[in-house]
C-alpha cells in the first residue's frame, strides 16, 4: 500500500514542508522513504528531484515531515512520497499533489540606515497565505545584508 500524503505547505519562497503517514500495510519489516518532486507549468525546467529522508517522525514513527529547500520562488511543483521495502525490490507511491511556492517581495528599498536604525519598504506578493515576514540583517565588512524571507538585497553603507 502507498504512503498517505497528508499535507504540503509553503514555508518561504524557496521551501515547502511535506507531511506523510506510513502505509497502512508495510511491504516489509523495514521501510524507507524518498520524497520526490518536479517543477510543473509553463516556466518549469525539466528536472526530477528526490531526497532520501532523514525526516522528522512522530513518537510512533507513523507520520513523517521533511522540508524541501532550494526551490524557485513563485513556481508550481508536483510532490509525492515513495515507500521502499527493506531490500528495495518493492515500492509504492503516494498520490501526486501540486503546490506553489511563495513569490519574493517586490520593489524592496532602503528608506533609512543609521548606526541604530534601519527602515525598508517592499511591495508584498499576492499571496493570501502569508501571515508574517521574517526580517534579518547582518553587517559584513561594511556591507549591510538585508533579508526578508529568502530575498536578499545588498546595500553599501
Amino acid at each position: 500500500m502507498p504512503p498517505k500524503l497528508l499535507s504540503l505547505r509553503p514555508l518561504t519562497p524557496a521551501a515547502l514542508q511535506v507531511r506523510w503517514a506510513q502505509p497502512e500495510k508495510l511491504n516489509g519489516g523495514k521501510v524507507w522513504y524518498a520524497v520526490e518532486w518536479e517543477a510543473v507549468g509553463s516556466n518549469a525546467r525539466p528536472n526530477h528531484t528526490w531526497a532520501a529522508t532523514d525526516a522528522a517522525a512522530n513518537q510512533n514513527n507513523t507520520e513523517f515531515m521533511l522540508n524541501i529547500t532550494t526551490l524557485r520562488p513563485g513556481s508550481n511543483y508536483a510532490v509525492w512520497v515513495v515507500a521502499y521495502s527493506e531490500i528495495g525490490d518493492e515500492f509504492s507511491k503516494s498520490e501526486i499533489r501540486e503546490i506553489q511556492t511563495f513569490t519574493n517581495p517586490n520593489n524592496m528599498r532602503l528608506i533609512l540606515a543609521t548606526p541604530h536604525q534601519i527602515s525598508i519598504s517592499w511591495t508584498p506578493p499576492n499571496a493570501s497565505q502569508i501571515i508574517k515576514y521574517v526580517f534579518n540583517s547582518q553587517l559584513e565588512n561594511e556591507l549591510l545584508r538585508v533579508m526578508v524571507h529568502k530575498f536578499i538585497c545588498l546595500y553599501f553603507l
